[in-house]
């Protein structure tokens, strides 16, 4: 019966979430993306739904044995993380007072271990908070 099960999950990583026809990939991508950019931005969203939706993709397993999540959505949640704190780090430093941009600094850092508390599950190194922070200038 695993066998059975394995395959069907290898069919549902191939034709539904690897389909060129219906790009269901770059849907769920996108609205990933979209989500934690509006949290970032202070908007409230559905913690719960964007959660579930990485955890699928964090569950598959391709035929290497690796995350569906570390191969498809990982590397664009990180990017998107980059160029967001970079871009805010720059804003800040030239617009506020030293001791505002570390507090605000500081509030980040704690909004980064946050979110990496609830999205990254298992399996991501610790010190992508560290990362995350040492992208302000």
């Amino acid at each position: 019966m695993p066998q059975i099960w394995d395959a069907g999950l290898q069919l549902f990583i191939d034709r539904i979430i690897g389909s060129p026809l219906q790009p269901i990939r770059e849907h769920v991508l996108n609205a990933v993306l979209r989500q934690l950019r509006l949290e970032r931005d202070g908007y409230p969203i559905n913690r719960s739904t964007t959660k579930g939706a990485i955890e699928v993709y964090r569950n598959l397993t391709d035929r290497d044995n690796s995350s569906v999540f570390e191969k498809e959505l990982e590397p664009s949640i990180l990017r998107e993380t980059e160029t967001y704190y970079k871009l805010e780090g720059e804003t800040l430093i030239s617009s506020c007072s030293a001791p505002d941009y570390l507090r605000r600094v500081r509030s980040r850092n704690f909004s980064a271990t946050v979110y990496l508390i609830i999205y990254s599950g298992r399996g991501s190194p610790a010190n992508r908070a560290a990362a995350i922070v040492s992208l302000f200038p």
